[in-house]
C-alpha cells in the first residue's frame, strides 16, 4: 500500500518522503532505499514493539542501507538509536510524559528522560506545567544537534542511561 500511495502522490504533482511500515516485505524497503534518499520508518511505535526487538531492527536497516537517511516516526525512546543515530525521529511522547512530571534533559551527553513523577513526594518544584512542557519542546529541539554515535559502547550503558 505504501508503494500504491506514494505512485498516486507523485502523479498528482507531490514529493512526499516514502515511508516503509514494519511488516512490509523488505523488497519494499530495497525499492525506496534506491529511488529515494529519504525514508521513513513506521509502524515500530514502542509499545506495539518492545524496545530490543526495534533495536535489532533499526540497526538492521542502518546497516543494510548506510547511504540512506531515516526519519523515525512515533518513537519516543532514545535507547535503540544510541549506537547508530538516525537522521530525525518524532514522537508525542514528550507531550504525555510531561503531563506526568517527565522532564527532557541530558546525561553523559546522551538524550535521556527523567520520569520526576516518580520523585516527586515531598518536593516543591518552581516551575508551571506549562514551563515543562516549553522546557521540553526546547531539549528536544536541541536533541538534533547532539551527535551519538560512539558515546555508548553496549547494551549495559544504554540501561544505565534510562
Amino acid at each position: 500500500a505504501s508503494e500504491r500511495n506514494m505512485q498516486y502522490m507523485e502523479a498528482e504533482g507531490l514529493k512526499p518522503m516514502p515511508v516503509y511500515h514494519y511488516g512490509e516485505d523488505e523488497s519494499v524497503l530495497v525499492r525506496m532505499c534506491s529511488r529515494y534518499e529519504y525514508v521513513g520508518l513506521g509502524g515500530i511505535a514502542v509499545g506495539t514493539m518492545p524496545v530490543p526487538h526495534l533495536t535489532k531492527f533499526w540497526e538492521h536497516v542502518a546497516q543494510a542501507y548506510p547511504d540512506n537517511k531515516f526519519h523515525i516516526f512515533g518513537v519516543g525512546t532514545f535507547t535503540p538509536f544510541f549506537r547508530l543515530q538516525p537522521y530525525s525521529m518524532d514522537a508525542t511522547s514528550w507531550n504525555v510524559g510531561s503531563r506526568f512530571g517527565d522532564m527532557m534533559c541530558y546525561k553523559n551527553g546522551l538524550p535521556h528522560r527523567l520520569s520526576l513523577g516518580e520523585r516527586t513526594d515531598g518536593y516543591k518544584f518552581f516551575w508551571t506545567t506549562e514551563e515543562l512542557f516549553a522546557h521540553n519542546i526546547r531539549a528536544l529541539l536541541n536533541f538534533e544537534k547532539l551527535e551519538w554515535r560512539g558515546k555508548v559502547k553496549d547494551d549495559k550503558q544504554s540501561r544505565q542511561l534510562f
